[in-house]
């Protein structure tokens, strides 16, 4: 079994993307592991684990037969897909994959990663001797333990964290009593004895379920910016009616066809593909074109951070421009100024919320990448 699982392919918040952009956004991703490993993927990585009902029947119905989640989004387990359904703690459910029951006559594996396990490795100085994480996997391990960690850990965060994970697999692979596995492996194994319910709308990254990316939820780096992230609400609302007023006339420019338009989106990832294979270019001014940069405006780091003005919100109002731009060149129709007018407020906690408009407004118009500071 093969170590590599897919992703969703832009890194999005799936929860909140529409029915058509989550199978996309599923598709793209493993249709593109395909291209580069050369075989089915089993499992997929969805974006900050973010993850609801919905979302996990279309993975299952795509063919995958597992994810990683956080253990804190398990709701409650049970020995039997009828129940009865008992509350978990996030200690119960590290250790042994599970069954969602999906619907449809489907079922989806989840593993539930290692709360403290991966806070060892990310933060909690594990990886300041290589050697020395080897023992507390082993230790961690009852029968099995999996971590979950951002790959900046391995050398960003931790510099020669990259050698420290090499020491502890070497020294994993000597060790008698325990070994290293891969989810794949381990599924066939040791299949799920039980089911488990998820915590809709949850992820990883945010406490409050999906709010870090849609709402002034309280997830905030900086304590001082508590209670100011309603620019999220209104950025994630203007995305959403720009999303539509291009599907709009997208459709328009198929002829009406949207059934259409979504199964040749669905596979425009080959082409994607060919024109890297021959690395060449796309066409800039294609419908196809125009849905690629549309979904590219809702990658999941332009909400994250705890102001509007940082470099990821910026890069993705830059793709939203791009969309609309193309949008106006394909079919006359202004988007700007009803773009722009959803946009009010998103300023309002900045200093000098004027000179932060004029300051969004020459960045993306004219794609500056430096600018003088509002202040």
């Amino acid at each position: 079994y093969g170590n590599g699982i897919a992703q969703a392919y832009h890194h999005t918040i799936l929860p909140l993307c529409n029915e058509e952009d989550k199978r996309t956004e599923i598709r793209w991703g493993i249709d593109d592991f395909m291209f580069r490993f050369g075989r089915q993927p089993e499992g997929i990585w969805l974006g900050e684990t973010a993850a609801d009902s919905a979302t996990l029947r279309m993975v299952a119905d795509s063919g995958i037969q597992f994810v990683i989640l956080c253990p804190r989004q398990a709701k409650s387990v049970a020995s039997h897909p009828d129940g009865p359904w008992e509350p978990v703690t996030e200690s119960d459910v590290i250790h042994e994959p599970f069954w969602a029951d999906v619907g449809g006559g489907k079922k989806l594996a989840i593993f539930f990663y290692s709360g403290p396990a991966s806070q060892g490795v990310a933060f909690d100085g594990w990886l300041h001797d290589g050697r020395g994480m080897a023992d507390h996997l082993k230790a961690a391990a009852h029968p099995f333990v999996s971590v979950a960690t951002d790959g900046e850990s391995y050398g960003h965060h931790h510099k020669g964290g990259d050698m420290a994970l090499a020491a502890c697999i070497e020294a994993m692979r000597e060790k008698e009593d325990a070994m290293l596995t891969n989810f794949s492996a381990e599924l066939s194994a040791n299949p799920p004895r039980r089911w488990a319910r998820i915590v809709e709308g949850s992820s990883w990254s945010c406490f409050h379920g999906v709010g870090r990316w849609s709402a002034n939820c309280g997830c905030v780096m900086d304590p001082k910016w508590a209670g100011k992230q309603q620019w999220r609400s209104i950025l994630r609302s203007a995305l959403n009616r720009l999303r539509d007023r291009i599907d709009e006339a997208c459709i328009s420019l198929v002829g009406g066809d949207e059934k259409g338009l979504w199964e040749e989106r669905n596979a425009y990832i080959h082409a994607i593909h060919k024109a890297e294979q021959r690395a060449g270019e796309l066409s800039e001014v294609s419908v196809m074109a125009l849905q690629r940069r549309r979904l590219m405006m809702f990658t999941s780091c332009g909400w994250f951070f705890d102001r509007p003005t940082g470099l990821e919100t910026l890069q993705i109002l830059r793709y939203a421009d791009s969309a609309i731009r193309l949008t106006e060149e394909l079919t006359g129709k202004p988007l700007t100024s009803s773009f722009l007018e959803d946009l009010t407020g998103l300023f309002q906690d900045e200093p000098s919320t004027n000179a932060m408009n004029d300051w969004y407004r020459l960045c993306v118009k004219h794609g500056a990448d430096r600018l003088p500071s509002a202040a």
